[in-house]
């Protein structure tokens, strides 16, 4: 066989989804599947030795809370997977898979009459019009189990990239505070305008690095920003009015230092400028 050693770069995009959310995480975990596979026997000298490598995960909502949990699935080398049993139709149960536990499991319930239980009505108030208790259950369950793969230890695979990256979208309520000056304005407060963007992402990359300057929040073995990644999944998929609404806090430089707020300020016609408004150190987010 010729000797292939090209290197296929992959970034998973997933949808939003409820009920679909088992799908996604089915999809993932054969794929997870299928790489290790892959690259246990990809030295044997009768087969390409091409590689796959995943360098992206992005999604939001269901899409985000499994890009979330895929990115720490990647680390966990012990992780099992979905098997079909004996009858040829059903599977059975991996002892460890963090996908199947948060969606096929999902609190052991039918999703759709967990988003129409009364129980948080309970409270006294009304914060959506579906019950938002899954996302949390379901981010729970994927903050013990990234605790628990910190103390069983964790290694990137072959197949994930040098820097693999998870960004989750997130649509800002409060918005992202600009103001719009014209610059044919004679004086200071002339033409001056105050706008928002809705338009939101929370944007991590798993490095052993220092921050590059570049907004993506680190994330690495010792999980310092576990907190952010969790509080962003909720907020994933906090679809306004539909589910409740989450808050998200980080540093205002993880926002006014990456590409896709600087793509944002340069994207206004050249008549006009952009000045930041907010310089907290700390941005906190209603997403």
């Amino acid at each position: 066989m010729p000797d292939n050693t090209n290197k296929f770069h992959l970034g998973l995009c997933m949808a939003g989804s409820i009920s679909a959310g088992a799908y996604t995480a089915g999809v993932i975990d054969y794929l997870l599947e299928a790489l290790e596979s892959w690259e246990n026997v990809r030295e044997n000298h009768s087969i390409p030795k091409h590689q796959v490598v995943i360098d992206l995960l992005c999604g939001s909502s269901g899409g985000g809370i499994t890009g979330a949990m895929t990115m720490f699935a990647l680390m966990d080398r012990k992780m099992d997977h979905a098997k079909l049993g004996e009858d040829g139709v059903t599977f059975m149960k991996p002892v460890t898979n963090i996908l199947w536990d948060s969606w096929v499991e999902l609190s052991e319930g039918d999703v759709f009459e967990q988003l129409l239980a009364t129980d948080e009505l309970k409270k006294g108030e009304v914060r959506s019009l579906l019950n938002s208790n899954f996302i949390d259950i379901t981010a729970d369950k994927l903050e013990r189990y990234v605790k628990a793969l910190t103390t069983a230890g964790m290694a990137k695979p072959a197949f994930a990239g040098n820097a693999p990256e998870l960004f989750m979208t997130l649509f800002n309520i409060t918005g992202i505070k600009y103001v719009l000056h014209s610059r044919a304005a004679t004086t200071s407060s002339a033409g001056r305008q105050y706008v928002s963007d809705h338009r939101d992402i929370a944007h991590f990359r798993w490095s052993d690095t220092p921050y590059q300057n570049d907004g993506r929040i680190t994330l690495n073995k010792d999980i310092k920003n576990l907190e952010t990644v969790i509080h962003a999944a909720k907020a994933t998929g906090a679809f306004p009015v539909g589910l409740k609404g989450r808050l998200v806090s980080r540093k205002a430089k993880y926002l006014w230092d990456n590409p896709f707020f600087v793509r944002v300020k340069t994207s206004i016609k050249i008549r006009l400028s952009w000045e930041r408004v907010s310089q907290i150190p700390n941005m906190f987010i209603q997403a």
